[in-house]
């Protein structure tokens, strides 16, 4: 059976390039791949070597898969509340899950914890990505929020943090202190899996 979020992108490319679901241009793509990330990751240029596939429409592809990864990790709630590492996840995964490079995302809230923006703030490559307190603590202070949530991705899959990880961690945390923010949490999203710095005692 297909992964519900398989389905949703196959039910998009299939309207967006008027092809039945099970037509063969559709089909050698599926065909060809094992996960939904696999899938999103495939370049303009890695499809074109597909059977029906030309570059326009490569391009509309990509488009596609573009689309498909926000409705696949789009949280459910408009106004979302952050409650837990579970709610932080839920906001934050649309920007960091199935992203071939790392990235790192500042999230703001106000004090009743209701999400007020989120921003990427710096990507990297594949298993590094400079971040600096400015980065972090800019868009913080321009929006006057008073309490803010960060993140990155490792697009290893693997949301264990590295010693640099918990090192910039607990740096953010002194700097916060000192700017009276309150660091709600820093996630680490991995494949549909996160690694909490807060549930995990780091601060």
């Amino acid at each position: 059976m297909i992964p519900n979020n398989l389905f949703i992108v196959k039910n998009l490319l299939a309207a967006t390039l008027r092809e039945k679901p099970d037509s063969y241009v559709i089909e050698s793509l599926f065909n060809r791949v094992t996960s939904l990330q696999e899938l999103l990751e495939l370049t303009e240029e890695e499809l074109v070597e597909f059977d029906g596939i030309g570059p326009a429409k490569a391009k509309q592809i990509r488009s596609v898969f573009q689309l498909g990864k926000f409705l696949a990790t789009s949280p459910s709630a408009e106004r979302v509340t952050i409650r837990n590492p579970g709610d932080a996840y839920e906001v934050l995964k649309p920007l960091l899950l199935y992203q071939p490079n790392e990235k790192f995302v500042v999230a703001g809230l106000n004090t009743k914890h209701h999400v007020v923006f989120t921003e990427v703030v710096s990507s990297g490559t594949v298993n590094s990505c400079l971040v600096t307190p400015l980065l972090v603590f800019r868009p913080l202070l321009k929006r006057n929020c008073c309490s803010g949530l960060i993140a990155h991705s490792h697009p290893s899959g693997d949301p264990s943090p590295s010693p640099e990880d918990l090192e910039f961690t607990r740096n953010i945390v002194k700097a916060a202190e000192i700017l009276k923010l309150d660091n709600l949490d820093h996630i680490i999203v991995g494949n549909n899996c996160y690694y909490s710095m807060k549930e995990h005692g780091v601060f």
